[in-house]
């Protein structure tokens, strides 16, 4: 708990919300999954790599980056597990594993991700 309270005023990355929005393909008519930036430039912290998660699919061996992000508590924002975060730093781009969680009363969220390969 001394770890995240600490990084609590610490935002030195920036990343971009992307929220989940369908687009209709006008050739083909079929609906696809877009992702629009809802918040661009955002502070963040990132916090500590929960390390690779390993899971063995069929003959291949397929890994995951599990990172946690915590950004500041925004009471209008409504992200779920259908949004992604690209870290404006390096372009690398996260799914969420899960929904946000407060942290404290409204002083921040963490976000836990999973790297997009």
């Amino acid at each position: 708990m001394a770890t995240q309270d600490r990084l609590a005023g610490k935002y030195d990355r920036r990343i971009d919300l992307l929220r989940a929005d369908t687009d209709t393909d006008d050739p083909n008519n079929e609906q696809q999954t877009i992702y629009v930036a809802a918040f661009e430039n955002f502070p963040a912290c990132k916090l500590e790599s929960k390390g690779q998660d390993e899971e063995l699919d069929g003959n291949s061996l397929k890994g995951s980056i599990i990172v946690s992000w915590q950004i500041r508590y925004i009471p209008t924002i409504a992200i779920n597990t259908t949004w992604k975060i690209r870290d404006t730093h390096d372009g690398l781009e996260y799914e969420l594993v899960g929904p946000p969680i407060e942290i404290g009363r409204r002083q921040a969220l963490k976000l836990n991700t999973r790297l997009v390969q």
